[in-house]
């Protein structure tokens, strides 16, 4: 049981350490710590520590496939590039 402490201890990871391995801020690590939706940490004391296996799984968990995105709905919206565009004085029968 100790070589598994160990183990787990060793394998700890400071908040740089896993922004580096997440390839993020350490602010964002402690913003999403703050609203509860970033990986599980481990909190001693004042220092908080991540695993890499938290972090894999956690990774894992965030990852989409194509067949799960909702595809697009097409020409909802016009873009103005393609809205015609208003007729000009002359050709609405004004005086110029």
């Amino acid at each position: 049981m100790t070589t598994e402490i160990q183990r787990a201890v060793g394998s700890l990871l400071t908040v740089n350490q896993a922004a580096a391995f997440l390839s993020c801020t350490p602010a964002a690590l402690e913003r999403w710590r703050r609203e509860r939706r970033g990986p599980p940490y481990l909190k001693i004391g004042r220092l908080v520590r991540y695993t890499k296996r938290d972090l894999v799984t956690w990774l894992r968990s965030k990852r989409i496939f194509s067949a799960d995105v909702p595809t697009p709905v097409k020409n909802m919206f016009v873009h103005r590039c393609d809205r015609e565009k208003p007729a000009s004085g002359a050709e609405r029968g004004e005086r110029e």
